[in-house]
């Protein structure tokens, strides 16, 4: 995949949001919340956490100054957060629509204090979609500074104002947090609570041209004096896909890269495909995906999941997550799994 390119610009904020998954079909509850990230027994245990949140409206809504996917929108602001973490964030939400309804991201990178384990800056990403008031958070462990810089998390949050991933909202969060937690898991993350993958393969091949970059920002503390600051940017794309997916998936995507000399970085998107699935038939998905690159040069790892509920044609009903393989200086991504088709 082509990395964004960044033009750090400097900023007196920070940066945070939320991805997770959860083991049951609603996406709701402490069960949820506690069983969306995978862990192994070298993982140190883990503490519940309860915190709230408020953010926008966005400092920088974006008007098209580029060409724009249809139905795509990204804006950054900045959002603060109480309770177990007392927080100020930096953040880019992306949502890629069809007809009244969408699905979205929001990659934020939070500078405060974690009740148990320090100071410091993290990164954060969350999941969300105009049929639920409820999402999926998650911590990208391994990105973040000082005494946070291995802190790792994930669960779920509830919307109690405002629409999730509108211009301004307020909720609440809940899940578990470790200070020195574990990388991303190689069989992926997933953001919503999706039953079973199906019994349908994916195997696609993504053409991914250079983004459109909007706008990049240096995420820099003003509390620290030392160390390389986090690094957020934006950009669209228009992918072509080719395999059990063939069509066009036009994409919002966001960036952070890590602060220290390997440049590694987390890319979220959440893209619109359009086109044939084999063994399903015609129609529109909506698909959200994570990449991991532990190092600019280095083979990233990505996780995908179908957002349920809003497909179109013959793939309405469409579940369905997976894995995939990305290199920086390659134009192609793959994307493999399963998934159900529920005519």
């Amino acid at each position: 995949m082509r990395r964004l390119v960044v033009i750090s610009i400097l900023v007196s904020a920070l940066a945070v949001s939320s991805c997770g998954s959860s083991g049951s079909t609603s996406g709701h509850g402490d069960s949820a919340a506690r069983s969306s990230l995978p862990t192994t027994s070298t993982q140190p245990a883990s503490r519940d956490i309860q915190v709230t949140f408020v953010y926008g409206p966005p400092d920088w809504p974006w008007t098209a100054d580029a060409p724009t996917p249809q139905g795509s929108l990204l804006v950054h602001g900045a959002s603060g957060y109480t309770g177990d973490w007392t927080a100020t964030s930096t953040y880019v939400s992306g949502r890629q629509s069809a007809d009244e309804r969408y699905a979205g991201f929001t990659l934020s990178v939070l500078d405060g204090e974690v009740t148990g384990c320090g100071a410091g800056q993290f990164v954060f990403v969350d999941a969300f979609a105009s049929t639920t008031s409820t999402g999926g958070w998650l911590i990208i462990p391994g990105f973040g500074t000082r005494d946070l810089a291995s802190l790792s998390g994930s669960g779920a949050w509830e919307t109690l104002q405002g629409t999730a991933g509108g211009e301004t909202a307020g909720g609440a969060i809940r899940g578990s947090v470790t200070c020195a937690g574990e990388g991303v898991p190689s069989e992926g993350v997933r953001f919503f609570a999706t039953a079973e993958a199906g019994p349908v393969k994916v195997e696609t091949t993504v053409t991914f041209p250079t983004p459109t970059i909007t706008w990049e920002a240096t995420v820099s503390s003003p509390a620290a004096s030392t160390g390389t600051p986090i690094v957020l940017s934006d950009g669209s794309v228009t992918m072509q896909l080719a395999g059990t997916w063939t069509g066009d998936a036009p994409t919002v995507l966001a960036k952070a890269t890590r602060p220290s000399a390997d440049g590694g970085f987390v890319e979220a998107m959440v893209m619109r495909f359009t086109g044939t699935v084999v063994g399903c038939g015609t129609g529109s998905l909506m698909v959200t995906a994570l990449d991991r690159f532990d190092a600019q040069d280095a083979a990233g790892i990505r996780s995908w999941e179908i957002v349920p509920a809003l497909g179109t044609g013959d793939l309405v009903n469409a579940t369905g997550f997976g894995t995939g393989t990305i290199h920086t200086n390659e134009d192609t991504t793959t994307f493999e799994g399963s998934m159900a088709c529920h005519a």
